[in-house]
């Protein structure tokens, strides 16, 4: 390599550095660079994005200056070339250390010395270390180390101390056990390692207040990213609307009405929702939700946390379907969502398929349709083969037309399985003989179907005795207590 390529891959190294001096002061206090290790800075100099963001007060007790950012890139005496004659080689300055041991691509470099520059800083002895460190510790392999220091080149400037402290915290407050748990989540996160222990800790009680379960947090270790304390979010219209994971808690509190319970619940299914934008994703959602399921917005989270995880033009897109193409009502719409929530996760194309089964290949009107759907909307998850067998069953029974009929005067029947079906009928077939009287009774109440067979032969026998069988239609429903109360009642006249 010429003397003027090295002095060019030299230039390219500090320019970063000598940059930050130019620029604007909210932009020095991300991007500024410093030189000493994470144990000689305040606990408190790595924040939430785990960049360095050190304020101003700390540039100034850095003393930087150009001389000494040249030479702790390019130490005094050391030659171009790494040549014999050179004090110090290439191969002892930081930046082509790294580049050689990690196989670092240009841009690679480039982003290292923009977004973690003070690591060219360290010297080669202390970076072998520390690389080092992760090896033996965490049975990292180099690829793993390229992977680490590429997202958060920062996690070098951190000292051996400082590490050791983290993964003890981890272990202790989320139960993190295993070396490969560990490096699982540090390859996911690395900023994780940047963050002070009051950090950290403030974050685990935040998680320990709102119930949720370590596993859930180790699933989702990005929560460990996450500030639990933020600054108001304001658009024009809303007012202030803070976005930190303390303030989404009590905005979903507030707005859903949840108690402690609801709300573990809900974080405990769906810990994602914690990692969602309050203004931009939650809100928008919560709101829609409310407004399409005529305010019970609460009722469908709570059943169905993962709700939250659809896009807007998911939900809005399922709405449509159901008015446009079952032709539901807003109140229905609402009905529908309330009682499946779920609903938003089976794909247009499959309820299409659901809907054409009925419409188009049996035939029925799209009332008739609309009526199935809506009180059973559980249909829309089913099978076609399955709903073809449950058909079937009723069709080599009855006929195709009292099937049809059957169905839509009892839609939860296509839920049950084949032989549970068969026991009722068997029951009613017992008791009036023949299947012509048991498809003249199913005509009349399709939904005696929808009862426990044992529920329904122990009230024929009891109606049989009193000569009042064609009460079955009405009696069926009633609970036990209101059951017991009409039998004395008719039994004492």
């Amino acid at each position: 390599m010429s003397p003027t390529s090295d002095f060019l891959l030299i230039i390219i190294a500090i320019l970063p550095l000598v940059s930050s001096f130019f620029l604007p002061r909210h932009e020095i206090k991300n991007k500024v660079h410093f030189l000493a290790a994470r144990d000689e800075v305040p606990d408190d100099a790595f924040e939430e994005s785990g960049e360095n963001a050190l304020g101003d007060e700390y540039l100034g007790n850095l003393n930087l200056d150009i001389s000494k950012l040249v030479d702790n890139v390019v130490p005094a005496g050391a030659g171009l070339t790494g040549t014999e004659n050179s004090e110090q080689p290439l191969n002892q300055m930081s930046y082509f250390y790294l580049r050689d041991r990690l196989s670092l691509g240009e841009s690679d470099l480039w982003r290292l010395t923009w977004l973690g520059g003070g690591v060219l800083g360290l010297t080669v002895g202390k970076l072998g270390q520390k690389l080092d460190w992760f090896v033996n510790v965490l049975s990292f392999e180099e690829e793993e180390l390229k992977k680490m220091v590429k997202v958060q080149p920062s996690v070098l400037q951190l000292s051996e101390t400082n590490l050791e402290q983290t993964v003890k915290l981890l272990h202790d407050r989320l139960g993190v056990t295993t070396k490969e748990s560990l490096k699982k989540m540090i390859l996911s996160y690395p900023s994780i390692l940047c963050y002070s222990a009051k950090n950290l800790n403030a974050k685990v009680d935040f998680f320990e207040e709102v119930g949720m379960k370590r596993e859930r947090i180790l699933e989702n270790p990005q929560l460990m990213t996450m500030s639990v304390e933020g600054d108001l979010w304001e658009e024009e219209g809303r007012g202030g609307i803070p976005g930190s994971l303390q303030d989404k808690a009590a905005w979903l509190r507030l707005t859903l009405d949840l108690d402690d319970v609801d709300l573990s619940q809900i974080v405990t299914q769906n810990p994602r929702i914690l990692l969602y934008s309050l203004p931009d994703n939650i809100i928008p959602k919560v709101e829609l939700l409310d407004e399409i399921s005529e305010g019970h917005a609460d009722i469908i989270i709570l059943k169905y946390p993962l709700y939250l995880d659809y896009s807007l033009e998911g939900i809005s897109d399922l709405v449509s379907f159901l008015k446009e193409r079952v032709k539901l009502a807003n109140r229905e719409v609402a009905k529908v969502l309330i009682k499946r929530p779920t609903l938003v996760s089976n794909g247009l194309e499959k309820m299409e398929e659901v809907v054409n089964y009925f419409n188009v290949e049996h035939k029925l009107p799209m009332d008739s349709v609309k009526k199935i759907l809506v009180q059973n909307p559980v249909i829309f998850s089913l099978a076609i083969s399955t709903l073809r067998e449950k058909m079937c069953v009723l069709s080599r029974r009855f006929g195709e037309d009292a099937a049809k009929s059957i169905v839509v005067g009892c839609p939860n029947v296509v839920n049950l399985g084949d032989a549970n079906v068969q026991q009722k009928l068997d029951v009613l077939t017992n008791f009036f003989g023949t299947d012509d009287e048991v498809k003249n009774v199913l005509m009349r109440q399709p939904t005696l179907l929808a009862y426990a067979a044992e529920r329904l032969k122990g009230r024929l026998n009891i109606l049989d005795g009193l000569d009042m069988v064609d009460k079955i239609a009405w009696t069926i429903s009633l609970t036990e207590e209101k059951w017991d109360a009409w039998y004395v009642q008719q039994s004492n006249e």
